[in-house]
């Protein structure tokens, strides 16, 4: 069992195994590329739904379409193992060579690329639980004043005003008096009481507990005419993965950090030592 271990351990190290994924990779993408561009209405869903529940309906019901997808996917675990496998077996090497360096600084600057390996697997990682995950419910229509419950969830958003932007000027006669731009006031409030306030816009999401609020639509869209109630539309997203990719790019950032200081000239006089 050992040595199936240790056999398995030295083929997902080899640096073959990465030049194969890369390549193909490269080979899935550029066909997805073209097969996406004529199928587009196949792959529009995963905008909305799991990757999961896209892959039990939408997927494997356009398999010759989607082959290269699930194919994309297996390579870029095997990628992820790869690069995992590989960086532990340096950052092991440079360990048990530590006594051998300089100082602890020296430790720190040899080990800044490896960190950033590791984070690029915990942010990958990130979008994949997102992927399989995440709840998204698509249109969810606030009236001012009356909570709603987001589907799956214990908790509800009231719209407690909103603000909009109009356009005023004469360049583009058509559009004035026009909302160009707009921003939700919102409550949010869990099973357990606690609430918070927050404004969602155009291009500004609102947080609570893990949602996302994205503002999709708004009312009324002019000045004048026919009077029309307030409302907002909002595509609300429950995504566990972003906690993991923020970690994972706070660490590539740390990582990145060293590894400037250890082009350096004050890195390298650090770096020198008996081990390379």
């Amino acid at each position: 069992m050992d040595a199936l271990i240790k056999k398995s351990w030295h083929a997902l190290a080899s640096v073959r195994l990465t030049f194969v994924c890369m390549t193909n990779l490269c080979v899935c993408a550029g066909l997805g590329y073209f097969l996406i561009r004529s199928q587009v209405h196949v792959f529009k869903p995963l905008q909305d739904l799991s990757l999961i529940s896209w892959a039990k309906t939408w997927g494997l019901a356009h398999l010759s379409v989607t082959w290269w997808f699930f194919l994309l996917l297996g390579l870029l675990a095997l990628l992820c193992l790869n690069t995992f496998v590989c960086t532990t077996d340096r950052v092991n090497a440079i360990w048990r060579n530590r006594k051998r360096l300089p100082g602890r600084t020296s430790l720190v600057l040899r080990l800044s690329p490896h960190i950033m390996h590791y984070a690029l697997i915990i942010i990958l990682a990130g979008y994949l639980t997102s992927y399989i995950f995440a709840n998204t419910v698509t249109s969810l229509i606030l009236l001012p004043d009356r909570p709603t419950r987001v589907e799956n969830t214990s908790i509800t958003i009231t719209l407690t005003g909103l603000q909009t932007q109009t356009y005023r000027g004469k360049r583009m006669a058509p559009f004035d008096g026009r909302a160009i731009n707009a921003t939700a006031s919102l409550l949010f409030q869990d099973s357990q009481g606690r609430t918070k306030t927050a404004r969602a816009g155009v291009n500004r999401p609102a947080r609570f507990q893990g949602l996302s609020a994205h503002m999709a639509e708004f009312a009324p869209r002019s000045e004048g005419g026919m009077v029309r109630r307030k409302y907002v539309g909002l595509t609300v997203r429950q995504d566990p993965g972003i906690p993991i990719y923020y970690a994972g790019m706070a660490l590539f950032v740390l990582g990145l950090i060293f590894y400037v200081f250890s082009i350096t000239p004050w890195g390298e006089r650090h770096m020198r030592g008996s081990y390379a």
